[in-house]
C-alpha cells in the first residue's frame, strides 16, 4: 500500500528468464520470438538485438501499430502439436523445461493434462527446440564431471554428484536435485542480476534528475519486477 499521495508503480521485465535462456542456449526458437518487429502503418519487418520502441523506419510508436517481439507462447502453441492449441499449456512448458522439469513436475503445475501428456509434450519440445536440449546436456556433463558452471556474468556454481547408495531410488532424487540446481544457475542468477542492475540505473537515474525520494524510490523488488513508490 503506497503512502498517502503516492502511487505504487509495478514494473517487470517481459519474459526475462527466457531471454537469457534465449542467449545461453543460443535456441534459434527463443531469438526469433524476441529480435523480430513489425509495423502495421509502413509495413516494414526486421530484425533487432536492441529493444525498440519506436518503427525505425516511420517512427510509429509501440503503443499503437509498431510490435517488437512475438508472442513466444503463442509461437510455441502453434509450433508443438501434442499442444493440441492450449496456449496456457505452451506458457507453463516454456517456463519449466528450460529447468528440466518433467512430466510428474508440469502435470503437478497444470493437471488438465495428465503427465503421459505432458510426457508427450516434452519429447516433441525438446524435438523441435535443439538449443534448450543441447544446453541441458552440455549442463549434465559438467555435472557428471564434477566441473563448474560459469554463467554470462563469470560467476560460478560447483555442484558435487551425491555419494551413491544402496537406495537406487534415492539415489536418483538426490542426483536430480542438483541436477536442477546445475541448470538453473546460468539461467536464474544472470535473470537476478540484470534485475539488480536495471534498479540500480533506475535509482541513478533519479538521482540524477533530483527525483529520489522526494518525488520516487524503488521499495521492493520480486522475482523480475521492481516496485517503485
Amino acid at each position: 500500500i503506497a503512502r498517502p499521495g503516492k502511487k505504487l508503480i509495478v514494473s517487470d521485465f517481459a519474459g526475462l528468464e527466457l531471454r537469457v535462456a534465449a542467449t545461453v542456449c543460443q535456441e534459434r526458437f527463443f531469438q526469433d520470438a524476441f529480435r523480430k518487429y513489425s509495423c502495421k502503418t509502413c509495413g516494414c519487418t526486421g530484425e533487432s538485438n536492441i529493444m525498440l520502441h519506436v518503427c525505425p523506419e516511420c517512427g510509429e510508436s509501440d503503443e499503437s501499430a509498431f510490435v517488437h517481439g512475438a508472442d513466444l507462447h503463442s509461437m510455441t502453441r502453434d509450433s508443438i502439436a501434442a499442444l493440441k492449441g492450449d496456449r496456457q499449456a505452451a506458457k507453463v512448458i516454456n517456463f519449466s523445461i528450460i529447468y528440466l522439469a518433467g512430466k510428474y513436475k508440469l502435470a503437478g503445475e497444470y493437471p488438465s493434462l495428465s503427465p503421459d501428456e505432458w510426457q508427450e509434450i516434452i519429447d516433441e519440445y525438446m524435438g523441435r527446440l535443439k538449443g534448450v536440449k543441447r544446453y541441458h546436456l552440455r549442463q549434465e556433463r559438467l555435472y557428471r564431471e564434477g566441473k563448474e558452471s560459469i554463467d554470462i556474468f563469470g560467476r560460478r556454481r560447483y555442484v558435487p554428484k551425491p555419494k551413491r547408495i544402496p537406495d537406487k531410488v534415492a539415489y536418483m532424487k538426490l542426483y536430480k536435485r542438483g541436477l536442477n540446481q546445475i541448470v538453473n544457475q546460468p539461467i536464474q542468477g544472470p535473470a537476478a542480476t540484470l534485475t539488480q542492475i536495471a534498479q540500480n540505473d533506475l535509482r541513478a537515474k533519479w538521482i540524477s534528475d533530483g527525483l529520489w525520494k522526494s518525488r520516487a524510490m524503488i521499495i521492493n523488488s520480486v522475482h523480475d519486477e521492481i516496485v517503485c513508490e
